[in-house]
């Protein structure tokens, strides 16, 4: 039995160039010859010429980079202007050349005096001629270096050597020495960026697509801002030009590049040649170059004239009308300066031998000829090359094609449908063309691609039928897979044809009804008539007795869970577990009156997707309640809506529940959660507010978050970025970076941390990240059994502050009310000594106090003590292991003492290594105290200062208020 592959032939529109009446406006540049502008019609497009001239490079035109353009030079260069570029005379081209034997670079430029549209199509076009002998076209180029020009984007900056490699701007198109096979090869390229593509028409030893003089056009389509993110969508093509024989039929050899070179940032600007160069006395020339907004302008055809130089070639080469035993071959054949030509063709079952030799009548002009290939056999592969000879010139090859004969089966795509509810699974197929003989075919079917068995059959089937086939035994749960199989006799021999297997699952979204009530697995609650599985996914919407589900010590899988309206609540009773795919809140884009609720109550609940509202879900609240269940989601958590409305998405977690998030937390777009339980986070994304949306993130009654790594939050721009924690709750991050403040948008602004008689630990703090964040980000701490713990550094003020560029006018305040803040490292008040938003430190309450390693206090850094009624309770309310650094043109440190009736000495600043620029002669301008109705202190008792010195270090700095007990007493 023969096997045959079923080919799949993609046939691409060609883009045609016409040659309309009236021509598009030329953008920026163009050279041409004089014939060009032979109508009134093109004499006006030459007044609208930027450069008020029609030849490529005029002698008014000056040229930037490594040369200029001489005014007239001869049209062989000698060796005493090798590597320049100029003008050839009378014929505006642009002639690169060089005969010595040293290898050096050159290029030239010159800027447009127009600019790019900013949107639409533009199309680029130049002529580039190589002179390269077949026999020694290798000595042009050293390996991986170039001839080329193009239109590029920023200005040519080097010496001669520069333009070896070309630039990584713009687009360049033109010759390349490569390697084909291990073979030297001169190749066709287009360079994109700082990228390459080989264009099809590349040379390999005596290819003849490279003869004495070889000249191409090339054509380059910038689609403006229509790839991703605003890119330019840039094609490439080319094409062999033989005097004015060329197909107006546009390949794009090179597609859909996604590249700047438009828009997205600088726009092309100039035109430039360059390249290396060589020996062998080889010469580029450079013509015609346009840009213009139409196809039919940049392919105006009449400037397609080749130089007169004796060739021949085959321009290109096409097959049509192929039957079981005939084709046609076509080949376009190009002459210059040649009386006449004779083509053949021959052709074969065997690439490299090509056993039979048909040749043509001569012909005397450059044309089309065709030859019709008869006794062919069927389903037969055949190759096929063409050469055209002349007198005098090196003959021209094409290069190998091939094409199969008719008599395959061909096949449509197969499609697939049904589900067991409406009577079973179908697969369908179009038989465009059947076998030689009468054709049969079946159907298979199975469970697995391995096991499929028939399950219909067609006899004498004719082209254009379509096939269908049911398997109506097929489950619910489980998934079918189809191919289609034609048999045909052809000469003794079985020829069989079969399409790729395609698969159906019976699947399908099952709807919780509006009254269901009782055990998630009794059929009856659901529209199917089956429980929702593992193949099928589940729907909640309006469900309006808000539904209570129970499972009674049962496993049960879902597909997914969308929650689109209405409540439904899953009691997991005794061993009882959830498996899901995914769970969605809202319905997408569409606006509904309520959003819907799910509620697990106790058991095992497993995700193994994201949990998060549907894409602009615009409901008016979604929420998610975990009620004593051990849920684990392995993926992210999200409250995130993704629209500028005011629709809520709550996250409930409480009595006893375990939340395990293996992705990343998102509480933002005016989101809440709230957590008197225990959750654990393990990746770094903790995001509470994003993209200018409010978020709050609440820990309460005892409630244990772990963020184990660097996590962001906070911020917000319409919103606040919020996270409580609160009743002896703790915020585990030990061992992170904590950002407050999130990467972004600069206009973010208002984030607050409160801790409240709890915990919060993390490995280091930053407040805000970056220093375009605005705003006012707040840190509370209160109570006494608060404790805000980093055992690495701590930044209040925008880090990376090192440079006057710096600004920012975010501010960040830190307040100590009762609370303990324990820092390990360093504590950054102020983000640097340039003009930035001022920074604050507040200490209150009478169990206030605070143990650092490092306290270093910036210029826009404000320190400030609240002094309670009876004073500090401790012996030092700031201590720092290592030191403190009060910067020089910092504020002077406040003291509100108004409300402190008796107030004992008290260190307010101690350092075990010392206090910087603070002594007793700056200590009247360095501390300050607060003056409220008048007066500084209580009935203006008297207020005494003063430094503990050893060995002239100041090590402390304290204050004390010197009352009247008696006096106090009476009062009261």
């Amino acid at each position: 039995m023969k096997s045959n592959i079923k080919s799949v032939i993609v046939l691409m529109a060609a883009t045609l160039c016409v040659t309309t009446g009236v021509r598009a406006t030329t953008l920026v540049y163009e050279g041409f010859h004089t014939s060009d502008y032979t109508t009134s019609t093109a004499t006006a497009l030459k007044d609208t010429h930027p450069t008020g001239h029609n030849i490529g490079f005029s002698s008014a035109d000056v040229w930037a980079g490594g040369t200029s353009v001489p005014k007239s030079t001869a049209t062989t260069l000698t060796a005493s202007v090798a590597f320049d570029a100029s003008e050839e005379s009378g014929t505006g081209k642009a002639v690169i050349q060089y005969s010595g034997t040293e290898n050096k670079g050159r290029g030239i430029y010159r800027r447009f005096s127009a600019q790019m549209p900013s949107d639409g199509i533009v199309y680029l076009r130049f002529l580039m001629k190589l002179n390269a002998n077949v026999s020694d076209y290798t000595g042009v180029l050293q390996s991986g270096n170039y001839f080329a020009g193009g239109f590029v984007q920023n200005t040519f900056n080097g010496g001669q050597d520069a333009f070896r490699s070309l630039t990584t701007d713009g687009i360049w198109m033109g010759y390349k020495r490569t390697s084909v096979n291990g073979t030297a090869a001169l190749s066709l390229f287009a360079r994109i960026g700082a990228t390459d593509y080989l264009l099809p028409l590349n040379t390999v030893n005596s290819s003849p697509l490279l003869s004495t003089w070889s000249t191409y056009i090339f054509v380059a389509r910038v689609r403006i801002g229509a790839g991703t993110g605003g890119r330019d969508l840039v094609d490439i093509a080319a094409q062999p030009i033989a005097s004015t024989a060329y197909d107006p039929n546009w390949t794009w050899d090179v597609a859909n590049i996604e590249a700047n070179i438009v828009s997205g940032g600088t726009p092309i600007s100039y035109i430039a040649f360059g390249g290396q160069y060589q020996t062998n006395n080889k010469e580029v020339f450079i013509d015609q170059y346009k840009i213009a907004t139409t196809l039919a302008e940049v392919c105006n055809h009449n400037s397609y004239v080749e130089p007169s130089s004796q060739s021949v070639s085959v321009i290109s080469t096409s097959v049509a009308n192929v039957t079981t035993a005939s084709a046609d071959l076509s080949a376009t054949i190009g002459m210059v300066d040649v009386a006449s030509a004779t083509p053949s063709v021959a052709y074969g079952t065997a690439a490299d031998v090509l056993s039979q030799t048909n040749t043509l009548t001569a012909i005397t002009a450059s044309g089309t000829v065709t030859h019709s290939l008869t006794g062919l056999d069927p389903l037969t592969t055949y190759y096929y090359r063409w050469t055209v000879a002349a007198a005098g010139v090196d003959p021209a090859e094409s290069s190998v094609a091939s094409f199969v004969t008719k008599g395959a089966v061909v096949f449509g795509d197969v499609a697939t449908g049904g589900l067991p509810s409406t009577g079973g699974v179908w697969a369908s197929v179009n038989v465009g063309e059947t076998g030689i003989g009468t054709t049969s075919v079946s159907c298979l079917c199975g469970e697995t691609a391995e096991s499929m068995s028939v399950i219909g059959t067609w006899a004498d089937v004719r082209s254009g039928e379509n096939l269908v086939a049911t398997n109506s035994a097929a489950a619910w749960g489980k998934a079918y897979f189809f191919k289609f199989v034609a048999t045909f006799e052809y000469d003794g021999e079985t020829y069989s044809f079969e399409t790729p297997a395609a698969n159906r699952t019976a699947t399908a979204l099952d709807h919780l009804k509006a009254t269901a009530s009782g055990d998630w697995m009794d059929g009856a609650n659901w529209s199917l008539g089956v429980p929702p599985s593992d193949m099928i996914a589940a729907t909640i919407s309006n469900v309006t007795t808000m539904a209570s589900l129970y499972l009674e010590d049962m496993a049960a899988t879902v597909k997914s869970l969308t929650v689109k309206m209405g409540k439904a609540t899953v009691d997991l009773r005794g061993g009882s577990s959830m498996t899901i795919g995914s769970i969605t809140f809202g319905d997408k884009n569409i606006q509904n009156s309520d959003g819907g609720e799910f509620v697990t109550t106790g058991g095992v609940v497993t995700v193994n997707g994201n949990v998060a509202p549907a894409y602009q879900a615009r409901t008016n609240r979604n929420k998610l309640e975990i009620n004593g269940t051990e849920m684990t989601i392995n993926g992210s958590l999200s409250t995130d809506t993704r629209n500028d409305s005011g629709f809520y998405n709550d996250i409930h977690v409480y009595n006893g529940s375990t939340l395990t998030i293996t992705n990343g937390l998102t509480v933002s777009y005016a989101g809440t959660m709230v957590v008197d339980a225990s959750v654990v986070t393990n990746k770094k994304n903790l995001v509470v507010a994003s993209l200018a949306k409010s978020g709050t993130l609440t820990l309460k009654n005892g409630a244990y978050f772990r963020q184990p790594w660097a996590s962001t939050t906070g911020v917000g721009g319409k919103g606040e970025g919020t996270l409580n924690i609160l009743n002896g709750s703790t915020f585990d991050a030990s061992g992170a970076t904590f950002y407050f403040g999130s990467d972004g948008d600069g206009s973010w602004n208002n984030g607050t941390l409160f801790v409240s008689n709890s915990t919060f630990k993390t490995g280091s703090f930053i407040s805000p990240r970056h220093t375009k964040f605005l705003g006012t980000y707040t840190i509370s701490v209160e109570g006494p059994d608060a404790l805000f713990q980093v055992t690495d550094d701590a930044t209040l003020g925008a880090v990376n502050m090192t440079a006057s560029s710096y600004r920012t006018s975010g501010s960040t305040r830190m307040n100590v009310n009762g609370g303990f803040v324990k820092i390990d490292g360093w504590l950054n008040v102020g983000g640097g000594n340039f003009d930035c938003a001022m920074n604050y430190l507040t200490v209150s309450g009478a169990t206030a106090r605070m143990e650092l390693g490092t306290l270093n206090c910036r210029t826009n850094a404000t320190v400030k003590f609240v002094v309670p009624e009876t004073g500090f309770g401790n012996a030092a309310i700031i201590h720092a292991t290592n030191t403190v650094s009060l910067a020089t043109g910092m504020p002077s440190i406040q003291i509100d003492a108004t409300e402190c009736r008796e107030c004992p000495w008290t260190s307010l600043l101690a350092a075990d290594k010392g206090i910087s620029n603070l002594t007793a002669a700056t200590l009247e301008e360095r501390v300050a105290l607060v003056e409220k109705d008048g007066h500084k202190t209580v009935r203006d008792h008297p207020y005494e200062f003063r430094l503990l010195t050893d060995n002239s270090t100041v090590k402390a700095l304290q204050f004390r208020v010197v009352g009247d007990n008696n006096t106090v007493i009476l009062l009261r």
